[in-house]
């Protein structure tokens, strides 16, 4: 250390030497000696700035007695080691640098430069390790956090670990726990109808795990609500089909997409794996198979590609063994006729013979028709013809002959207008609807006969319905025949029910606008039967009995 200088000769080196290090410490008059750094006051001579641990303060000279001048490197040491004692570690430090950075070789400020730093790092060691256990903590609350719903919380606590010092571990954790969080947060909205929001947190979970199937599979099905997404969801499962072709489950909806999308050739197959399967049944999946494989065969018959049409409705009989076979003779049919020449008039008519044999009569007879058409006198074609007029004159018969007068005269008026190519066979129907025309009118009649016998039959019970009534209103026989006279009446009653429905079945022309007025007169009887039989203590009051002739 320098040997102590005059006052004066202090005030005269300030005065002249203002942009120099000054001396660092000074005595006051009152013989305080304060330790720091002195730093003259820029535009005041009388005033000087003292720099120290505590802060800087400027003092008049007035009070200065002594300034005893140090070297920098000493000065700001003695700062640093104020600050150590202060606990001020982070200004020490800075002092401490400043004194190394005055004076590299300095012992005692290299030596409070590594102090400070120790102490910094230790504290900082300490903070870390603090903020490690806190991490840990708060990482174990969070899965309870999800159990209970609190997402809002979650997030908050998760982005605070995320932007800290966690350790690579705890960010890893973090990490994962976002992504449970999003994705229970999503299942939550998903499961209130907020597929808005749901779609948000999957979108997140997605962004940190790509590959999460979950997250995936619940926007999948949320998009495909969306026209505008159902593309890219078909596409999706399209992928997951190549991926796993046994899955069950991306077989229903690609189908259901695909059948959407009126794709049917390519919905087929994914629907046919779903077939049969319990979980899926009456959930409308055979009903879409049915119509892919029916929308497919269209499409293939309107390109005129038989074979490949045939082979698809071949697969939807072995599916669907109910289904009409019909439509595959036709398309059989239709791929034998296009091998024919233009002009092959017999193999059509062969054609034609095979469709009726398999019950497409009237499909048959088209095609009869047409061959005779181009060529009126080919033998197949009047052979066909006239085996069919013969079946359905048969048939006229057999109904005749059981009985059956009306359908036989009818199946007879429609051969006398289908079949005009065979005079023979039409004067045998003519007959036929003859004899067939005379007995249903008999027949007829007699319908009519018997149901007048019924219906004034019931009006015999419904008279004798009436009398017991009126036994039952007359008092002095009421205490001895009360009840056999109710009971008498409702059978009585029943009986005119019963005979008054059965004429009206077998004629019903019996009913209104007829002398016999039918409805009217079983209104009657079913009132009476109801009174009798409602309330057992009350007694219906006298009927009018509807009488005249039967015209």
């Amino acid at each position: 250390m320098r040997s102590p200088i005059h006052l004066s000769l202090s005030v005269v080196v300030l005065l002249l030497v203002p942009a120099l290090a000054l001396p660092d410490i000074v005595v006051l008059r009152d013989g305080t000696r304060l330790e720091g750094r002195v730093e003259p006051v820029v535009g005041s001579d009388e005033r000087i700035a003292f720099i120290s641990s505590s802060g800087r303060i400027e003092l008049p000279m007035a009070r200065v007695a002594e300034i005893i001048e140090e070297d920098d490197a000493t000065d700001w040491t003695r700062i640093g080691r104020q600050h150590l004692r202060a606990r001020n570690y982070t200004s020490a430090l800075r002092m401490f640098q400043q004194a190394v950075e005055a004076d590299p070789d300095h012992e005692e400020a290299r030596e409070g430069l590594e102090e400070a730093r120790s102490i910094i790092e230790q504290q900082q060691e300490e903070r870390s390790r603090q903020m490690r256990e806190q991490i840990s903590r708060e990482l174990e609350q969070i899965p309870e956090m999800i159990e209970e719903q609190r997402f809002d919380r979650a997030e908050e606590v998760l982005d605070r670990i995320l932007a800290s010092g966690a350790t690579e571990d705890q960010q890893a954790s973090a990490q994962r726990l976002m992504r449970d969080l999003y994705l229970a947060w999503g299942f939550s909205r998903y499961d209130r109808l907020d597929y808005r929001t749901a779609e948000e947190k999957y979108l997140r979970v997605l962004e940190m795990d790509p590959d999460n199937q979950e997250a995936r599979d619940r926007l999948l099905r949320i998009w495909r609500n969306d026209p505008e997404k159902k593309p890219e969801v078909l596409e999706a499962y399209m992928t997951k089909l190549e991926e796993d072709p046994a899955n069950l489950e991306n077989n229903r909806v690609a189908g259901e997409l695909l059948y959407e999308a009126e794709r049917y050739e390519e919905a087929i197959e994914p629907l046919r794996r779903v077939h049969g399967v319990p979980r899926f049944a009456g959930r409308g999946y055979d009903r879409m198979l049915r119509t892919s494989y029916r929308e497919l065969i269209g499409q293939l018959t309107e390109r005129r590609q038989w074979e490949r049409a045939i082979e698809r409705y071949e697969e939807l009989l072995q599916l669907f063994p109910s289904e009409d076979t019909g439509p595959l003779v036709a398309l059989r049919y239709e791929r034998d006729k296009a091998q024919l020449g233009e002009e092959d008039w017999d193999g059509r008519a062969l054609l034609a013979q095979q469709l009726r044999e398999e019950g497409l009569t009237r499909m048959a007879n088209r095609e009869i028709e047409l061959v005779l058409r181009y060529d009126s006198e080919n033998e197949i074609a009047l052979s066909v013809l006239r085996e069919e007029a013969e079946s359905e004159l048969a048939r006229a018969d057999r109904a005749y002959r059981r009985g059956e007068f009306l359908i036989a005269r009818d199946i007879a008026q429609r051969f006398r207008e289908e079949h005009t190519r065979f005079d023979e066979l039409l004067e045998e129907a003519e007959e036929l609807y003859q004899r067939a025309d005379i007995e249903a009118r008999r027949q007829a009649a007699e319908t009519r006969e018997r149901a007048r016998e019924i219906a004034e039959r019931g009006m015999q019970y419904y008279t004798e319905a009436l009398r017991h009534l009126d036994r039952l209103h007359d008092e002095r026989r009421r205490a001895t025949f009360g009840i056999s006279e109710r009971q008498q009446a409702i059978t009585l009653a029943r009986r005119a029910v019963d005979h008054y429905q059965t004429a009206l079945r077998l004629d019903p022309s019996l009913g209104p606008m007829s002398g016999m007025d039918l409805n009217s007169r079983l209104r009657d009887a079913q009132n009476l039967l109801n009174a009798l039989t409602d309330r057992p203590g009350t007694i219906p009051g006298r009927r009018t009995i509807t009488r005249g002739p039967i015209r």
